[in-house]
């Protein structure tokens, strides 16, 4: 079973135990599995001096990470031709706005072999705000050398892994809503942390903090020249921070 089915099989337990493991909804309809195809998308750079990235899917496993050469390159690779994603990229002034979207399908219509594959790699030199929605599925944000101002995951049911670098030059705010699943958050050595956590079942694991006034925080806290915010709402999972390049101790 592939990662995505696992992760299919989760939201038949957990979320919607009335539907079968094959995928198909309670009247038979099912998606057809095609040949597996990858096809790859370029965003060229414009005349935007900040970007809104803004990712919406179903259900897939999602790598987005830096490494462009232009505002964004991203591979797809995908087994059912309804979910092909849409890439659309817009400017109003100095904001540009790039938005990809996988069609909507619903969970009860997928088999557990389907395959859906995002790697999206966003340009460094250009300060973004990111937004990602995703029903069920893995996500991996491997942002170091990005200027991510804004972050906002919100994940249904699937693993979510956000490295956010050893450095950054500015303030940056993370918000993390999950349903179902493991959360954990590389945060930069050289910032000032702050995390508020909202735990339904689970636990929560970081290195180098202490519990503050209802929160957690490193030792850089209002000392450091650049601050992270995270917040982070999650109902069943366990939560880890880590400081980037380092290991990690129970709180």
């Amino acid at each position: 079973m592939t990662r995505l089915g696992r992760a299919l099989f989760a939201v038949v337990v957990v979320v919607a135990p009335t539907l079968t493991v094959s995928g198909c909804t309670a009247t038979g309809e099912c998606v057809e599995i095609a040949e597996t195809v990858t096809e790859s998308e370029t965003v060229a750079i414009g005349d935007a001096e900040e970007v809104d990235v803004r990712l919406v899917a179903n259900i897939g496993e999602f790598v987005i990470r830096g490494g462009a050469e232009a505002l964004a390159e991203a591979d797809f690779t995908y087994n059912i031709a309804k979910w092909k994603p849409t890439v659309e990229y817009s400017e109003s002034g100095r904001k540009g706005i790039l938005t990809i979207r996988q069609p909507d399908v619903g969970v009860g219509k997928v088999p557990e072999d389907a395959e859906n594959r995002w790697d999206i790699r966003l340009n460094s030199g250009m300060p973004l705000s990111i937004s990602m929605e995703a029903d069920v599925g893995d996500a991996t944000l491997k942002l170091a050398g990005l200027i991510v101002e804004r972050l906002v995951v919100d994940q249904g049911v699937g693993a979510t892994m956000i490295d956010l670098g050893a450095e950054i030059a500015r303030d940056s705010t993370v918000e993390v809503d999950g349903g179902v699943g493991d959360i954990t958050i590389y945060v930069p050595q050289n910032a000032g942390v702050i995390v508020k956590a909202g735990m339904g079942l689970g636990s929560i694991t970081a290195e180098g903090f202490e519990e503050r006034g209802g929160a957690y925080v490193n030792e850089s806290y209002g000392k450091a020249d650049v601050t992270v915010e995270i917040k982070v709402d999650t109902g069943i999972g366990s939560m880890t921070i880590r400081t980037s390049g380092r290991g990690s101790a129970s709180v």
